[in-house]
């Protein structure tokens, strides 16, 4: 709202000087030409700032005390915007910061702005002396008519002087605070440089108290006495110091990691440490988890950094207190993009994976990572290891994900896990995955709507359309089993198509008579009673739950069908055909995953069969092996 306002204060103030200025001209007349004369002669007061018409309106603009710091306060705010975008910010966080300073200008001509009284009104004496409907018809008779003296005017007061005085005089206590604690100690107790380039401090200070979720701001004088960056705080309340982790993502942080000797063979010795303030701790705190017996904590990306508090304070209140807390159980989710990021976090579940499996306690804490971007190296690593007792990226005993999760099948799982509780959801990262939340929060008992013979799915939007279509090609006594699908997409295919849905997040199979959604036992009469031939389709958006169900019944198929299996389900790939699934096909259009593949399909000769292409173009009744195709035909 503050770009279009000020666009409308300037280019009112601009069309008034033209008027102005045109009121001084030969060919101005009545009552704006009458107006603009007075002034003239030394007895006279003057309503017209623009005295002359020979001269222009920049010359006017930049003579005046409002033109100049109108300039000086359009130009800072100009600054302050463009300079507060996220690509600026993340580009150089030096240029938005020092940028931000020039509110200092922007407050000063914002006080003397009006100063030159530039906007002016006639004084209530004259007022009360003038006529104001007659003598504004009459103008020859100024002077003359008793009614018509001459006005007098006069500038207005400036009042915004007042409107700043009270942010400016908060804003000064600030920086007293500020430079109160920038006098107090803080002690480096401990550092840490991990592998992925970032870097631990433990510190203390006096009389410092904090809560999880909550930041601090550090400033290192011997790289910079103006700068200050917010670090959220990951140590819990109970501990004897705070820490932050700080990445090298910039000039100021790698300036810092140098400093302490991150990027060299060792750490610099304590007494050589560089001096740091801290300013804080600032932020709302996550304290809400503690009020309800089954807390979600979903975090996206760097968001993850508050819950290393949060889930250390956990582990201190409920686990370690003797006190009893309603907190009972806590899902921990968290999607990152960047493996080397779960390096430092990793460390924390592991130590709380160990803390709680002495203490008997694993069943407290049930975390959940999901990484969606790794490289060809990763893929191929992952998959000859995928049987092994711990994961081979994060070390720890809970595999991770590879993918995004599907939100309505993990709310679900909840829900069901505890039918009576009070849950809560706490999200902290980007606003889709914030958005993502909410609205599958509202879904949790989506299967209550659907049956068997429906069908749900989460992946790639292509995968949803090549289902629709090979579930229609497909014969009848085909029964697909638990396919997930994600309703936004189907909904709208559907639609164009002139398909119905049962509801807005779910849609029935094409391959399903539209009278199924009558009632359950119509919908049960639809199934094929073959159970032992089945198809499932898999993808590595596919959750944990679904794709161990799938291996859990491998060994009652006959035959089995998976598609862009990707790194991740080349481990189930191999679960499916040591459960004794007599035929299984794998589609894959990366090349990259095929190497790890046909490593499975040497060892395992004759039950896999391994067809490189898109799945878009790939006819299933085409390439499925004669045998199976026949036992359709039957």
């Amino acid at each position: 709202m503050s770009s279009p306002a000020v666009a409308i204060h300037i280019l009112a103030h601009l069309c008034n000087l033209e008027h102005y200025h045109w009121s001084q001209s030969p060919e101005a007349e009545g009552l704006a030409a009458a107006l603009s004369k007075l002034g003239d002669t030394p007895d006279e007061t003057y309503l017209n700032p623009i005295r002359t018409f020979h001269t222009n309106t920049i010359t006017e603009l930049l003579t005046t005390v409002a033109g100049i710091t109108g300039l000086l306060i359009s130009l800072a705010l100009i600054l302050i915007m463009t300079s507060s975008t996220e690509f600026i910010r993340q580009a150089s966080y030096e240029l938005f910061w020092y940028t931000h300073h020039v509110f200092i200008i922007f407050f000063i001509g914002l006080a003397i702005h009006g100063a030159g009284r530039i906007v002016r009104g006639q004084t209530a004496e004259s007022l009360l002396l003038h006529n104001v409907t007659f003598c504004r018809d009459h103008l020859a008779e100024w002077q003359t008519a008793a009614r018509c003296p001459v006005p007098q005017f006069s500038g207005k007061e400036p009042s915004a002087w007042k409107w700043v005085l009270g942010p400016v005089v908060l804003y000064a206590c600030e920086r007293i605070i500020r430079f109160w604690r920038f006098q107090q100690e803080v002690v480096i107790t401990k550092v840490v440089s991990h592998p992925s380039g970032v870097l631990e401090l433990h510190m203390k200070k006096r009389d410092f108290k904090m809560a999880p979720g909550q930041y601090v701001l550090i400033q290192c004088p011997s790289i910079s006495s103006l700068e200050w960056h917010p670090f959220t705080l990951t140590s819990a309340p109970q501990e004897d110091f705070f820490s932050v982790h700080i990445r090298a993502a910039g000039d100021w942080t790698e300036a810092l990691c140098k400093a302490f000797g991150a990027e060299g063979p060792a750490l610099k010795e304590p007494w050589s440490l560089p001096r740091l303030a801290v300013d804080g701790p600032f932020g709302a705190a996550l304290t809400d988890v503690f009020h309800y017996p089954v807390s979600m904590c979903i975090a996206t990306g760097i968001g993850v950094t508050p819950f290393a508090a949060l889930l250390k304070s956990i582990w201190y209140q409920c686990c370690e207190s003797q006190t009893q807390w309603k907190l009972s159980k806590v899902y921990f989710y968290w999607i990152c993009r960047d493996p080397g990021a779960f390096e430092w976090f990793a460390d924390l579940l592991l130590s709380l994976e160990t803390r709680m499996s002495e203490q008997g306690k694993t069943h407290f804490l049930s975390y959940h990572i999901f990484l969606t971007g790794w490289d060809e190296n990763q893929a191929f690593h992952i998959a000859l290891h995928w049987d092994e007792n711990t994961d081979v990226i994060t070390g720890l005993r809970q595999k991770t994900f590879y993918g995004r999760p599907n939100w309505n099948h993990e709310f679900r799982q909840v829900a069901y896990s505890h039918p009576r509780s009070e849950w809560k959801t706490e999200q902290v990262g980007s606003l889709p995955g914030r958005e993502c939340c909410r609205v599958h929060g509202r879904y949790t008992n989506i299967l209550v709507i659907l049956n068997a013979s429906c069908s749900l799915e989460t992946g790639p939007e292509k995968s949803l359309y090549v289902t629709i279509s090979t579930c229609s090609s497909l014969p009848n006594n085909i029964n697909y089993q638990e396919i997930y699908f994600l309703g936004g997409y189907v909904t709208k295919f559907l639609r164009d198509r002139g398909g119905q849905c049962c509801d807005q997040k779910a849609f029935i199979h094409p391959c399903v008579p539209t009278d199924a959604r009558l009632s359950p036992q119509k919908r049960t009469s639809t199934r094929s009673p073959a159970d032992t031939s089945a198809v499932h389709l898999l993808q590595k958006q596919s959750s944990q739950g679904f794709k161990d169900k799938i291996v859990r019944k491998a060994g009652n198929l006959t035959n089995a069908y998976v598609y862009e299996v990707g790194p991740g389900p080349g481990g189930i790939t191999r679960s499916i055909l040591n459960a004794g699934v007599a035929e299984l096909l794998v589609v894959e259009k990366d090349s990259r995953f095929i190497p790890g593949l046909q490593m499975l399909s040497d060892a395992a000769p004759g039950k896999l069969r391994i067809v490189h292409g898109d799945v878009l173009t790939f006819k299933i009744e085409r390439a499925f092996p004669e045998s199976l195709k026949r036992q359709w035909e039957d």
